[in-house]
Parts: C-alpha cells; structure tokens; sequence
C-alpha cells in the first residue's frame, strides 16, 4: 500500500489474497493474478494493465485518470466503479458477474 511513485510491477500472484491501495504513480502492471482476492483502489495515475486474472474476486475503485485496461478475467465477480477519466478496456469477460458503474 501506498506506492507513491513511477512504475509497479506485480506478476505471477497464484493464490491468496492481493490488497493494492492508494498507487499514485504512472505505471502499474499486474499479470496472471490466477487465485484468490484482488482489490485494487484509489489508482490516481496515468496507465492500469491488468492482464490474466483467472478466479476469486476482482474489485477496483476510484481509478481517477489515464488509461485502463482489464482483459482476460475468465472468472468470479469483477466490479469495476468511478472510473473518471481517459480511456477503459474490459475485454473476453468470460464468467460470473460483471459490473461496471460511473
């Protein structure tokens, strides 16, 4: 929590739980998230990729600027709200429930 600047980095979480909150820097990569909980809030930079995240729960909240982009979540319960600027990709949502609000 709290990752205040530039470029973060998360790959290859398999199971459990995954908290990331309040990255206020540019660049925020996470890939193959494949179990578990993942709640991402208050991402106040330019680029989000999330990429390959396989089951459990997927939250994100309050992503306040630039680009997102969400693809390949084949699974469990996605809620993406109050995304207020720039760009948003959700692509091949294959499963469970899907709400995109704001």
């Amino acid at each position: 929590m709290e990752v205040n600047d530039g470029l973060q980095i998360i790959m290859e979480v398999n199971g459990g739980l995954h908290i990331n909150m309040e990255v206020n820097g540019d660049l925020q990569i996470i890939m193959e998230v494949n179990g578990g909980l993942q709640i991402i809030m208050e991402v106040n930079g330019d680029l989000q990729i999330i990429m390959e995240v396989n089951g459990g729960l997927q939250i994100i909240m309050g992503v306040n600027g630039g680009l997102q982009i969400i693809m390949e979540v084949n699974g469990g319960l996605q809620i993406i709200m109050e995304v207020n600027g720039g760009l948003q990709i959700i692509m091949e949502v294959n499963g469970g429930l899907l709400i995109n609000m704001k």
